[in-house]
């Protein structure tokens, strides 16, 4: 089949979405054609992403950026092949980057239009049963896919998973969320000891019924050694599943454990682990910890890093602000969230003396 010039430079892009030289050609091209504003928003965001957040020329771009996007979304998206309960989201280095998948069958009897139409790199599924996550993740066309968002909606269960751990097409992997889908240990074993993400950095686990057998499982995934973000709230877990988790393979760099029986036994193990050495946010809301807890927390030189701190609805009293006010290690908190705990008003002075403005107390 003959394809124009500008199908051929898109085509291009999509099976090569990461090399910016490819855009700023298009780019070119797009403006030469009269396209300017999408030729615009294509500099802008490969600029962006070169530069960084924190780079001074950061924040008038991202003006620019939000002013094309504001003006043109609507127009571009409208441009691309249009199918019932299938939705385009997200400009990333000027084109679209992610789709919202509401029609499974739909998506399966176009996926060829809709992943050739763009660069897609993200998939977020709604109603997917573990067949046609098995035919998704079959596809050659997966293999382009970075992140897999099955958190809305979904009930893939244990064998959905085992889909995702035994395709070939599933390596490229970066991100893959799967909170509330039924999955238990079982379906944590396949991962474990089947699985082989080198480049997942962010799991999402929350709402599934693992248990500390599920955890024991996971900490000894040998294929997940880039994992650096694990959100594992409201799971069932232990004390037992933290303590494994201190012996993982894996350096997280955020961890989410809220809502689970942790105790302050499992934390203390984690923290003093060199699992634990580049954590940078930790959520333990409502885990039933107390002052030991807040001892190690304060104590561990491993949490030298961490800038964000979440502990509300705990068992921490005054003995425990005070470890954590006198911690010669916590440095570089940014937030520190100790709302509804056990900790008297003679503390506030204290804390907000040391933390600031970034001391959450109510």
């Amino acid at each position: 089949m003959f394809l124009s010039r500008h199908e051929a430079m898109l085509q291009a892009i999509v099976v090569q979405p990461n090399d910016d030289s490819l855009r700023l050609i298009y780019s070119d091209f797009l403006e030469d054609d009269g396209d300017f504003e999408r030729a615009q928003l294509i500099r802008i965001q490969v600029e962006m992403r070169q530069l960084g957040p924190k780079d001074p020329k950061f924040p008038h771009l991202r003006q620019l950026e939000q002013a094309l996007i504001r003006k043109n979304d609507v127009r571009w998206k409208s441009e691309l092949p249009q199918f019932r309960g299938i939705e385009y989201e997200n400009f990333e280095s000027g084109l679209i980057s992610s789709v919202r998948v509401q029609d499974p069958e739909m998506f399966l009897l176009n996926y060829e239009k809709i992943l050739n139409a763009a660069p897609i790199q993200e998939i977020s599924g709604h109603r997917f049963r573990p067949d046609w996550l098995g035919t998704l993740v079959a596809l050659p066309e997966f293999a382009r896919i970075r992140r897999l968002d099955l958190s809305d909606g979904n009930r893939i269960g244990n064998l959905g998973l085992q889909e995702i751990v035994d395709s070939p097409h599933s390596r490229q992997l970066t991100s893959l969320k799967l909170d509330n889908n039924n999955i238990g240990p079982g379906g944590l074993t396949a991962l474990a000891q089947r699985g082989n993400f080198p480049h997942l950095t962010v799991l999402s686990l929350d709402r599934n019924a693992l248990f500390a057998d599920g955890l024991q499982q996971l900490a000894q995934a040998t294929g997940l050694s880039s994992l650096k973000w694990l959100s594992m709230a409201w799971t069932q877990i232990d004390s037992t599943a933290m303590q494994a988790l201190a012996e993982a393979p894996f350096h997280l760099r955020t961890l989410y454990a809220s809502g689970n029986n942790i105790s302050d036994a499992g934390w203390r193990m984690y923290a003093y682990s060199e699992a634990a050495s580049e954590l940078e946010n930790l959520y333990l809301e409502r885990t039933l910890i107390g002052d030991d807890a807040a001892n190690a927390l304060a104590d561990s030189p491993r949490l030298q890093h961490l800038h964000g701190v979440y502990l509300r609805g705990n068992r921490i009293t005054d003995l425990g602000a005070t470890a954590i006010i006198e911690s010669p290690h916590l440095q570089e908190i940014e937030e520190i969230i100790l709302g509804d705990n056990a900790i008297s008003a003679a503390m506030h002075d204290p804390l907000k003396q040391r933390f600031g403005r970034r001391v959450q107390i109510y």
